[in-house]
């Protein structure tokens, strides 16, 4: 009983020490980093608006590379909108290159709540591989559309708003 006891504690001993250095291995950096980020939407996006998001991916490998970049709006780590992307085609080995990404604001519905979301741009090297993220530094606020109370305008035809025929 004893024999068993001591070989099986052995045992253990010595996984424990053959995983302890492979453990202990610094992480690798990613390849492909945005490094600088800027919305140029202000505090609010209102609905379908068109904004400008600029920045810089670094590419920390040797080879060049291509940068896929996505830019979506976040709240408590889940992505809520998909705002735009963007493919830089080429970023050489160990250089940056700036990007600017097109996106248009969440439509929202009139009547929803006005909310803070945080504007994240991921890149990653090609489809199905890894992403590393960025947050802006700043919420942003994604404000719904404003409701119109319907048939308060004019008559169709006449340029008079809110004078009809009886």
């Amino acid at each position: 009983m004893r024999r068993i006891f001591v070989a099986g504690v052995s045992l253990v001993v010595l996984a424990g020490a053959g995983a302890g250095p492979a453990a202990a291995a610094p992480k690798t950096k990613p390849k492909l980093a945005v490094t600088s980020l800027r919305s140029h939407a202000g505090a609010k996006i209102g609905p379908a608006e068109r904004f400008r998001i600029t920045g810089v991916v670094r590419n920390r490998a040797r080879k060049a590379s291509q940068a896929l970049l996505s830019a979506s709006l976040r709240l408590r780590g889940r992505t809520f909108f998909v705002l735009g992307a963007h493919n830089v085609r080429r970023v050489r080995g160990r250089h940056s290159r700036a990007f600017t990404i097109a996106a248009t604001g969440p439509l929202l519905p009139a009547g929803t709540a006005v909310r803070r979301y945080r504007l994240v741009v991921c890149v990653r090297s090609r489809r199905g591989a890894r992403s590393t993220c960025r947050r802006a530094k700043r919420s942003v606020l994604v404000v719904p559309a404003t409701s119109g109370t319907p048939g308060q305008g004019g008559t169709p035809g006449t340029g008079t708003p809110g004078t009809g025929s009886p």
